[in-house]
């Protein structure tokens, strides 16, 4: 359904980009947006491996033929979706295989968490099923993007950054999901110790034209614990 396809403003993109350590964007790192909807992700994250230091010796076409055929991966669940993240990556560029991949019915295989299967979809599709990132903006109905969080958080060798509604902070312990395999008390359990960045916006408002009652939040999750998290509240 169309409700699940917010896009995410570009100044959000990039914040929640910047929570990455500066010497992140190499020539070997491999990134996935695991919901992509209009490519912003993937775009900017192109643009700052395109950008970056550890990447400068490489000739320009050499470089964006890297960085595209390497190094940027996208799943969706809609053929728009498909389209618009396509243009927006590739532009009119024809570079043989594109790296984003429509998947018809990714929700229930999120939800029934059947990483295997999702596993062997990265491999075949990919060759690949690890990612130093994953990035990207779940569908928020019943809580599903608790299930994507999960799932990125797995299929991640690095760094998890996602952009959900707050709810995860205050709702009870065992409320369940959607798929009632997530629960808020066990992400909290298993994946708020792996945090070490959190962006708070209390209206949702100020990221989204949506009302949602708990807000708007992004974070960061890395392999490590962390004992402390950075948190910024930002109130307009």
């Amino acid at each position: 359904s169309g409700s699940n396809y917010i896009f995410t403003p570009q100044n959000i993109v990039e914040d929640m980009l910047n929570m990455l350590p500066d010497d992140f964007w190499t020539p070997d790192k491999k990134i996935i947006d695991i919901y992509t909807k209009s490519g912003r992700f993937l775009k900017e994250a192109f643009k700052r491996l395109y950008n970056s230091p550890y990447l400068a010796d490489m000739d320009i076409a050499k470089r964006k033929r890297h960085i595209l055929t390497e190094q940027l991966f996208g799943l969706t669940d809609d053929f728009t979706c498909l389209l618009l993240s396509e243009r927006m990556l590739y532009g009119y560029a024809q570079y043989g295989k594109k790296h984003i991949k429509m998947i018809k019915n990714m929700i229930p295989f999120v939800q029934s968490q059947d990483h295997k299967f999702i596993n062997n979809l990265l491999e075949k599709e990919f060759d690949t099923m690890k990612f130093d990132l994953v990035i990207g903006n779940p569908p928020y109905n019943k809580g599903m993007d608790l299930d994507f969080v999960d799932l990125g958080y797995k299929i991640s060798d690095q760094y998890t950054v996602m952009i959900t509604p707050a709810k995860w902070q205050t709702a009870e312990a065992n409320q369940g999901v959607a798929s009632k395999n997530m629960t808020y008390g066990k992400i909290r359990q298993e994946l708020v110790p792996h945090m070490s960045h959190v962006v708070f916006y209390p209206d949702s408002w100020d990221v989204f034209n949506i009302r949602q009652i708990d807000g708007i939040s992004y974070f960061l999750l890395s392999k490590q614990y962390h004992a402390t998290t950075k948190v910024k509240n930002v109130c307009k």
